[in-house]
């Protein structure tokens, strides 16, 4: 399954080894790699990672970096989003 994916979300559950994000859209679950630090409940984060597939056939995020974007403007940030045309960075 191998495909990079970059979400934001709220992470919504966390544990030693894992966290849960919650993106407006559904939740998946991010194991984050060792050296990145497990954010609390409640923090907006942006990952970046590959998607994966367990034995039981649920999918999740390895996550290569974690960003913690909780100092985002939300309200601005989603004003940008609305007006950003594609193709444009």
């Amino acid at each position: 399954m191998d495909r990079v994916v970059r979400i934001m979300g709220v992470v919504v559950e966390s544990a030693s080894n894992h966290i849960v994000v919650d993106d407006g859209t559904g939740i998946i679950r991010v194991i984050p790699s060792g050296e990145v630090p497990v954010p609390e409940v409640g923090k907006i984060v942006r990952v970046f990672g590959s998607v994966s597939q367990n034995g039981k056939g649920s999918i999740y995020i390895n996550a290569e970096i974690v960003q913690d974007m909780s100092s985002l403007d939300l309200e601005l940030y989603s004003k940008v989003k609305k007006v950003k045309k594609p193709g444009l960075t």
